[in-house]
């Protein structure tokens, strides 16, 4: 046994002190009396309570003995190592994805997740502590080691849910140093698991408990939203899913600008992927809104903007020997000019285009300006082959979340054929098929360079809605960005303007009050807020040039609410051979004892014993 607190030892002179009393007795002065009879036990008392007589045994001083060594023994805080766990340190980890704002569960997921934490917060003892993290794209430690009720309890209250998808990766990656720095530590993470998958084997060394918030799956969601100019009027494209289990029924209502336009009502079988396309939007609309009419867990995916984008049409050469898909595709987009050459007409001197397009073939000497190949040739030195793969069903997405892949579904792909290309140093893999690359992207000297391994005409993807989205994230990534009207999704924070030199003052409007007022020096980047609609007004003098930005909660990960076991590649290391040591105190028994010592010698004074 061992000591915390050594240091009450010095309080030992209680010891001599009480005994010391016993030994001095008071004096009492002699008087002379008629009879002793009425006396005898006042002699008695008298004959005790001599001082400095020899001590006599004496239970009240033996309780009170006992009584001081206890309260001195509980002061000094014994303990005793012993093996196992002691869930004394308990880390609580919140979702505060947008996802946890589901009212499958009243008021939400979220509320219930916070008064559950409130909960084990109140049922602390003196001696617990809890760590808080909030989990959300970048986790947030907002209690770290405390015993302070009232502390823990503002910060769960302080949380609030934001629009983006829960990283679980650094979430483990705190863990891991917390357990490593604690010997009695568990954790319990609060979530409907719809997280972004761990990507990093974790290994904990403490408990982990798993508490799945949410009951229901009924939503249906916008996926994708899009308008855009051609041929003298307006396409608009609006993409939808149901991601419940239920036939539903949607009214799809239709605005341009502040006018409603078009209400179509839409039946989604489950999980059916449903595009509406419209093409009588009016000339010079600057943005448009798809509200879906419809009653679900989850609201915030109901709503969509899309601004119209202002960009000056651009020059693209296809090179190729015949491709319908590649020139229907690219020769909709609204600020394209499509120009088609064959191989053998090919001309290096051609250089008044912003981008080019090589379908089966690959020049000598690249132009100078972005590129995108398709199926390229056996033989080029540019994206060597090994081989031919065939057969390609089950495809992997190396990097989903990179932007040529955002709202693509590549689960229906298929490819008869495609080059065994072997990937260059420049070159980041986004689509592969048994570690083999299909799709890619790069920048070499200065040139951005996409790659599709297979000749379309030897797979579904032209046939599949994914393919139009795969190609206008293509030109958004290989033409110059436009910076006068942006639509952001819900992962994005911030979003960058081209400022003239002469501008002196950026005025930011939502629902028509000012949210940022802005003067020299800008910032780089400009902040976002809730999702909606936001006016940009960036004054010159007396000139003002207004242009739009669309904020959208489209996040597939989070409208599709039902709730999931946590996608964990960890495993946690609880083997009784790898228990730690721990202190376990002793001190409140011992106070439990001197009390009882107390209550005993408090009767032995009252009976007189």
């Amino acid at each position: 046994m061992s000591f915390l607190n050594p240091a009450a030892g010095w309080f030992a002179f209680i010891i001599p002190l009480i005994i010391l009393l016993y030994l001095l007795k008071p004096k009492y002065q002699e008087q002379t009396i008629s009879s002793t009879f009425l006396w005898e036990q006042l002699i008695k008392d008298i004959e005790a309570n001599r001082p400095w007589q020899r001590l006599k045994k004496n239970l009240l001083l033996f309780l009170q003995l006992l009584a001081a060594f206890l309260l001195l023994l509980a002061m000094s805080r014994p303990y005793i190592p012993v093996a196992g766990y002691n869930d004394s340190h308990v880390i609580a980890v919140l979702d505060c994805s947008s996802s946890m704002m589901a009212t499958d569960v009243a008021p939400s997921r979220f509320v219930v997740a916070q008064k559950q934490i409130e909960q084990l917060i109140n049922n602390m003892s003196y001696k617990d502590q809890m760590t808080l993290i909030a989990m959300g794209e970048e986790p947030q430690v907002l209690a770290a080691a405390s015993r302070n009720k009232k502390e823990l309890l503002r910060a769960v209250t302080s949380i609030k849910p934001g629009r983006e998808s829960a990283a679980l990766d650094p979430v483990l990656e705190i863990i891991s140093a917390l357990a490593q720095d604690s010997t009695n530590c568990s954790v319990i993470i609060y979530s409907d698991g719809r997280t972004q998958p761990a990507k990093h084997d974790v290994k904990l060394s403490c408990p982990l408990e798993f508490k799945k918030i949410g009951q229901e799956k009924d939503n249906i969601g916008i996926r994708t939203l899009a308008a855009r100019e051609s041929d003298n009027h307006m396409i608009v494209l609006a993409q939808m899913q149901n991601y419940g289990d239920k036939i539903a029924q949607v009214d799809v209502e239709l605005f341009a600008e502040d006018k409603i336009m078009d209400i179509r009502p839409t039946s989604l079988e489950p999980d059916e992927v449903k595009n509406l396309i419209w093409e009588d939007v009016p000339d010079n609309t600057k943005y448009i809104k798809i509200n879906l009419n419809h009653k679900d867990c989850y609201n915030l995916d109901n709503e969509a903007y899309a601004v119209v984008p202002n960009q000056d049409r651009q020059r693209i050469l296809l090179v190729s020997a015949g491709n319908i898909f590649l020139e229907k595709a690219w020769g909709i987009l609204p600020n394209v000019e499509l120009y088609k050459t064959s191989p053998d007409n090919y001309d290096k001197d051609l250089s008044e285009y912003t981008a080019y397009i090589f379908d089966g073939f690959i020049p000598g000497e690249l132009p100078h300006g972005n590129i995108l190949v398709v199926n390229p040739p056996a033989g080029n030195s540019l994206f060597p082959a090994n081989g031919v793969m065939k057969n390609i069903k089950e495809i992997n997405l190396a990097a989903s979340d990179d932007e040529l892949l955002k709202y693509v579904d590549t689960e229906n792909w298929q490819i008869l054929e495609s080059q065994q290309i072997e990937c260059p140093t420049w070159c980041n893999p986004l689509a592969k098929y048994q570690n083999n690359m299909l799709l890619g992207r790069g920048e070499l000297n200065g040139k951005k360079i996409a790659l599709l391994t297979f000749d379309l005409h030897k797979s579904n993807i032209p046939l599949q809605t994914s393919f139009p989205i795969l190609v206008n994230n293509l030109s958004n990534w290989l033409l110059p960005e436009s910076t006068s009207n942006i639509t952001l999704d819900a992962s994005e924070r911030t979003f960058t303007l081209d400022i003239p030199p002469q501008t002196g003052e950026v005025i930011v409007e939502k629902d028509g009050e000012v949210v940022g007022k802005y003067t020299h020096p800008f910032p780089a980047a400009f902040p976002v807020y809730d999702p909606g609609l936001y006016k940009i007004t960036r004054i010159a003098g007396t000139e003002q040039e207004v242009s739009y930005l669309a904020v959208n909660q489209i996040n597939a990960l989070e409208s599709n609410i039902a709730p999931v076991r946590l996608p964990l590649k960890y495993y946690a290391d609880n083997n009784s051979g790898n228990k730690k040591l721990y202190n376990y105190e002793l001190w409140k028994y011992l106070i439990w004892l001197l009390l009882l010592v107390l209550i005993i010698e408090w009767e032995v004074y009252r009976h007189g014993y």
